[in-house]
Formats: C-alpha cells, structure tokens, sequence
C-alpha cells in the first residue's frame, strides 16, 4: 500500500503552537504513525448525528493496513451515523501524541473484511467477533486525512498525511 503524502499545515503566528521563526521541524515517518495506531485499544468516534450535531462515543478499534475497524450493533447510533452520512473523525486517547482520522465509513461485508481483523481483535480484546453477524457487523473506516502532532511542540511536529 502507498503511503500517504505528508504536507505542514499553515498555523496561526501565536507563541502558543510554538515559535513561528522555528526552522526545527521534526518529520515522524508515516510508519512512527501507523504503529501508534496499531497499538492504540481505543479511539473517540465522531460521527454525523441525527440533527446534523456530533455524536461521539469511544470504540475498540484496530488499524490494519491503513484502515480502521470497529463493529456496532445496527441498532445504535452510531451505526445509524455512519450509514446515512459516512463522514467520520477518529482519533486517539492521547491528547499530548496526537493522531486525528478523518475519513468515510462504510459497513464491511464479512467477504471484504481481511482476515487478519478478527484475528486483531482477538489479540487486543479477548474477544472474537464473526464477521457475518448481521447483530454487529464490521466497519471500515478510509481515511481521507490523517492529522498528527506532538503537543509541546505543535508548530515544528503537526503533518497532515494526505490519502490518495
């Protein structure tokens, strides 16, 4: 799979995101980033609600193959979400490492699901789901964006990865 491209996004010229003169830009590799996802359990799902306002709720997760996977019960809202408007922003736990997702999200049909995210979710949570129970299906998030920074240094560490 290609990695994305990586690009700096403009922030504003205040202290606060760091020295705007500062030439020292770290550049993570897109492999850093990906195995912080890898290894992430949990990550806070937003989602389009009803009335056009965010609903977000935290979700087991894992990332496979620059894709994240979680599974809802049709039933809930955030299954509803994401079927009528696919928009979606993942992001993780850590608010100083941050990793931001925005992407599409769409229900993975068992015979799409790559068998290695069962598997996954066995080794993160003890628990194995079937991937044809209709009851809590699989979805797949694609990411459009990735947006990652550090926190004591936002200006010289933010990197927007760009999906093509």
């Amino acid at each position: 799979m290609t990695p994305p491209r990586s690009t700096r996004p403009s922030l504003p010229a205040r202290k606060e995101y760091g020295e705007a003169a500062s030439r020292d830009l770290e550049e993570i590799p897109w492999a850093t980033v990906s195995e912080r996802l890898i290894k992430a359990r949990h990550y806070w799902l937003v989602t389009v609600g009803l009335r056009g306002a965010p609903h977000v709720i935290p979700v087991d997760a894992v990332w496979q193959d620059d894709r994240l996977y979680f599974a809802s019960s049709p039933k809930t809202a955030t299954a509803r979400n994401v079927i009528r408007d696919p928009r979606v922003v993942a992001h993780l736990e850590d608010a100083r490492e941050v990793a931001i997702i925005e992407g599409v999200a769409e229900r993975c049909e068992a015979a799409l699901l790559p068998a290695a995210v069962p598997d996954l979710y066995v080794e993160k949570f003890g628990v194995r789901l079937d991937p044809a129970d209709s009851g809590m299906p699989f979805f797949v998030i694609r990411p459009t964006e990735v947006w990652t920074w550090h926190a004591g240094n936002i200006r010289g560490t933010s990197i927007r990865w760009v999906f093509d």
